[in-house]
């Protein structure tokens, strides 16, 4: 839900800003609970998520932030594969660092996100 800042000039006091969360083009991110914040220049985009990533990390990462999940997923396993092979860490690192980055690109596509 938009909510134009013409309506609502500021957040709640009792909204933390954070660094958890995708920023998308934000200028910050608040929550508060299951409530995730973000402020834009015109407005403010409010979304619920089912778990709080502070107190519930795995669960959040699951069931509202499939997309990193997905991008660690794939660095761990490139990682572990590349580790296994010649090249050294250097090349471990590279792998898990571009599997990481096409895993989350990917499950941003496939949850419509850009």
């Amino acid at each position: 839900m938009d909510v134009p800042k013409e309506v609502r000039e500021t957040v709640p006091p009792w909204m933390k800003e954070t660094l958890l969360g995708a920023p998308e083009g934000s200028i910050r991110q608040y929550r508060d609970g299951n409530m995730h914040v973000r402020e834009y220049a015109d407005r403010y985009s409010v979304h619920y998520d089912r778990f709080d990533p502070r107190s519930a990390p795995i669960r959040h990462l699951l069931f509202d932030a499939q997309e990193v999940a997905a991008g660690l997923a794939y660095a761990a396993v490139a990682g572990l594969a590349a580790a296994r092979g010649p090249g050294g860490p250097g090349r471990a690192l590279a792998a898990a660092a571009a599997a990481g980055c096409a895993g989350y690109a990917a499950a941003r596509r496939l949850k419509g996100r850009p």
